[in-house]
């Protein structure tokens, strides 16, 4: 199978998470059950989590090979996303610069 078409032959759809913290995990879980979903990639801030396997620090036994990163901008221009899903702070302020950067590649947020 290849990796990025689903069991129907339709291309799965490309999916970073930005905000590795609970709900973001929690996020992932549920789209880890959907069919015609790929995680491509991780961004988080924390130091502890930069460098881990997504897997590992959302605690699963099995790893997702997707290494958390701290760079935002390499990571959407490598995996060009077509959803990110946002999940680091509640407060528009806060995350503008963030939500602009994800714009400016060309990816969908939510």
């Amino acid at each position: 199978m290849i990796k990025n078409v689903d069991l129907s032959g339709k291309p799965k759809l490309k999916v970073v998470l930005f905000g590795a913290g609970w709900i973001g995990c929690s996020i992932v879980q549920l789209l880890l059950k959907k069919r015609g979903v790929e995680i491509v990639g991780a961004v988080d801030s924390s130091p502890a989590k930069v460098g881990q396997d997504l897997g590992a620090v959302m605690g699963n036994e099995k790893p997702l090979d997707v290494t958390i990163t701290n760079n935002a901008a390499r990571l959407l221009s490598e995996t060009k996303p077509d959803v990110v899903v946002h999940a680091t702070s509640s407060y528009l302020k806060d995350v503008f610069p963030q939500l602009k950067e994800i714009v400016e590649h060309g990816a969908n947020v939510v």
